[in-house]
């Protein structure tokens, strides 16, 4: 029943957000397009809100959110997900 509203793709890694109050972004590990599986550190970001949109620009995704009118800015951080 969830709803994706937008789809970015970063080399090996699909940031998908969702219109989903629990988990408004997942993090996909689409290296091997026939078994395209969670990332295996960092699976998804849970948001106060539902993602409505999202765009990208080098190591950054910008994502909108529903009801409060924010913009997160989610970046590496390759110490915490590899």
């Amino acid at each position: 029943g969830t709803i994706v509203t937008d789809i970015i793709v970063k080399g090996q890694l699909a940031f998908v957000g969702l219109d989903n109050p629990t988990s408004g972004l997942q993090i996909l590990n689409i290296s091997n397009p026939a078994s395209i599986t969670n990332h295996p550190m960092c699976t998804s970001l849970n948001f106060s809100e539902n993602s409505t949109a999202m765009d990208a620009e080098g190591d950054f995704i910008f994502s909108a959110n529903g009801a409060n009118d924010e913009i997160r800015i989610i970046r590496d951080q390759a110490s915490i997900c590899p």
